[in-house]
């Protein structure tokens, strides 16, 4: 076909809801601190890593710094 079926699928991603495919639950976007809270809320007992592959993080600060500021608070639960 031709090149409307990349805007087509733009279109659709944009109006469209997504879902997870593992527990069909809907995928909305969340803030850092919202996942903080969950990672806190869900494993708080548990040893978890956070990975991050090497030059593909877009936020404005690194996820290593952002670990280093805020350990206390999750290994403390605050």
């Amino acid at each position: 076909m031709t090149e409307i079926d990349d805007y087509l699928r733009l279109l659709f991603a944009k109006l469209g809801d997504s879902y997870c495919y593992n527990c069909g639950r809907e995928i909305k976007p969340q803030t850092i601190q919202q996942i903080m809270n969950f990672i806190k809320e869900e494993y708080m007992s548990q040893k978890i890593y956070l990975l991050q592959e090497s030059g593909h993080f877009d936020e404005k600060e690194d996820l290593t710094e952002f670990v280093k500021k805020n350990r206390n608070k999750v290994e403390k639960g605050k």
